[in-house]
């Protein structure tokens, strides 16, 4: 949905059942980080992956704050999420241990997806949109 807040453009995470609501119920070892990812398609996974290199400038295999920021303002078209945002977002997919691994950035982009569309509707006065599930379209609510 290029445009939206900026839009999230070039975020991929292709709608499954891990990302639809409700979410399909899962085991506990079914529903980490990495067992979502690795039930991802092929071409989102390659995207995520050459987009958290890219951002991985440390080459430390973990995204921080800033980077994960970094990451959030290009994909919103320049511009940045809020300190109250960023800290949601890394509260909510980073884990416990503050830094996202390549596994977590579909989970990232998903809460990221959440905010600009709750904030949005705020905004609007308008029901959430449904996303279409398409590769490339920010397709991760």
């Amino acid at each position: 949905m290029p445009g939206m807040h900026g839009g999230i453009a070039g975020a991929v995470v292709q709608e499954s059942n891990d990302y639809k609501y409700p979410p399909t119920p899962r085991t506990p070892a079914e529903d980490t980080p990495a067992a979502r990812f690795k039930r991802l398609p092929k071409d989102d996974v390659l995207f995520l992956e050459r987009l958290f290199s890219e951002f991985d400038v440390d080459e430390s295999g973990g995204l921080g704050r800033e980077q994960t920021g970094a990451l959030i303002r290009r994909l919103n078209d320049g511009v940045a999420p809020t300190d109250e945002e960023l800290d949601d977002v890394m509260r909510e997919a980073a884990g416990d241990d503050g830094i996202v691994f390549v596994d977590e950035l579909a989970d990232v982009l998903k809460s990221w997806h959440r905010k600009v569309e709750a904030k949005r509707v705020a905004r609007e006065g308008k029901k959430p949109q449904k996303s279409d599930g398409a590769v490339g379209s920010c397709a991760i609510s």
